[in-house]
């Protein structure tokens, strides 16, 4: 079933093209980053990822880390927020505000209603059922998608 799927998308016009827009706008930085990873492994080529990973860099970086986190422990705040705050250093905001949002509406109105003990078992459940549902509505909105990306249209 997976080739006469794929024949479909093939067939349906050159990729990438103004029908498929993802791949259009971001097929040139993952070539980009590929031939980059290709070019830096290869004897006689540009040695950036060689170079990133010098013992000096990452020996500092996990002093750092480690001190970072000694300093958490220290002032007693939870093991959590130095995760988060790691985390939430390398995402753009639009992906950490909404994380952040989560966290406070989690902290400050879910556990009061429900309860800690109670909210820490109702928890994996929705997130379950939000992954499926989100699954679900992915894989509806594709095959919409497609088909009418495959109906052609004639001109007469």
């Amino acid at each position: 079933c997976s080739y006469v799927f794929w024949a479909m998308v093939w067939r349906m016009e050159a990729i990438p093209s103004g029908t498929f827009t993802f791949v259009q706008k971001f097929w040139p930085t993952y070539a980009l980053m590929k031939s980059l990873w290709i070019d830096s492994t290869v004897s006689g080529g540009q040695a950036w990822i060689r170079d990133a990973l010098d013992p000096r860099v990452i020996s500092v970086s996990c002093l750092a880390g480690f001190g970072l986190f000694g300093l958490v422990k220290l002032l007693g705040i939870p093991a959590s927020f130095f995760y988060a705050a790691v985390g939430g250093v390398s995402l753009f905001p639009h992906m950490a505000l909404p994380m952040l949002l989560g966290a406070v509406v989690k902290r400050y109105w879910l556990e009061r209603r429900f309860g800690v003990e109670r909210w820490g078992q109702m928890a994996p459940l929705l997130l379950a059922g939000y992954g499926c549902g989100m699954g679900l509505v992915a894989m509806v909105s594709i095959a919409f998608s497609l088909i009418a990306k495959a109906i052609v249209q004639l001109p007469y």
